[in-house]
């Protein structure tokens, strides 16, 4: 893994921004000898969903342990993570990198050629994702949604899961105990309580790549395998981030 994508799995936060000077009446009301950098967002890589319109917005950095301030007018792809959330947006620096070396990193990669190096940095950390996640499955298939049914009782107490079953035709399996051409019973979450919200909701004819984990034993006489993560549902062309050299799931 390159040293951006190291950085961008230790921060929540990964941007391009542009330094700009501190007037003193907008400093957060932090420690006294505590430095920050003015930031203005130019484009975002990597933030949690609450932040996706931060681009061209202004935030406080504090730089990383042993790190200098950045002066006006530089600008840097940073990586941080949050510390302080209110009318202002205050993170802690984790690392930053000029654009330049950003670029050099993915000149020896698998960039797409002409492709921008920050898209590269993007679709890398995204093949990094699935392929973590689907090393934590118990199969991994391609498979066309066939039917739908409720697998439980409706739920009565706050956060069930409210379990129906979906029925999948398997057109090809990647990995576990599955054969092509055959159909799989996989149980999910079709509540929209908060605790389920983003888990995968099947849809009839619903084409995907499909991330199963096997079920609890007390869930088993229901289905063998779940989705359960939002992560479970990929799109089906995703299934090359699995296959790329070095790094297929054993």
């Amino acid at each position: 893994m390159t040293s951006a994508m190291s950085f961008m799995a230790e921060a929540a936060f990964s941007f391009v921004g542009t330094v700009e000077p501190a007037a003193a009446d907008t400093r957060p009301d932090v420690s006294e000898g505590d430095q920050w950098a003015v930031v203005r967002v130019n484009r975002i890589l990597q933030v949690p969903d609450a932040f996706t319109q931060m681009a061209g917005t202004v935030l406080y950095l504090r730089p990383a342990e042993g790190s200098d301030l950045p002066a006006p007018g530089e600008t840097f792809t940073f990586f941080a993570n949050g510390l302080a959330f209110g009318a202002d947006v205050s993170l802690v620096e984790v690392a930053r990198l000029p654009e330049e070396e950003l670029s050099a990193q993915f000149v020896m990669g698998p960039a797409v050629v002409g492709e921008d190096p920050l898209d590269t940095l993007q679709r890398q950390l995204a093949a990094t994702k699935v392929r973590d996640h689907a090393s934590t499955a118990s199969a991994v298939i391609l498979a066309r949604v066939i039917g739908l049914e409720r697998a439980g009782a409706s739920p009565v107490r706050e956060h069930d899961p409210d379990w129906w079953r979906a029925t999948m035709h398997v057109t090809h399996a990647e990995r576990g105990d599955i054969a092509d051409d055959q159909e799989v019973k996989v149980l999910y979450a079709n509540s929209l309580d908060i605790w389920w919200r983003e888990a995968p909701k099947p849809k009839a004819a619903q084409n995907g790549l499909w991330l199963l984990h096997s079920t609890e034993p007390e869930l088993e006489s229901l289905a063998r395998y779940k989705i359960i993560h939002a992560e479970d549902l990929q799109p089906p062309q995703n299934i090359d981030h699995l296959r790329q050299e070095g790094t297929q799931p054993q």
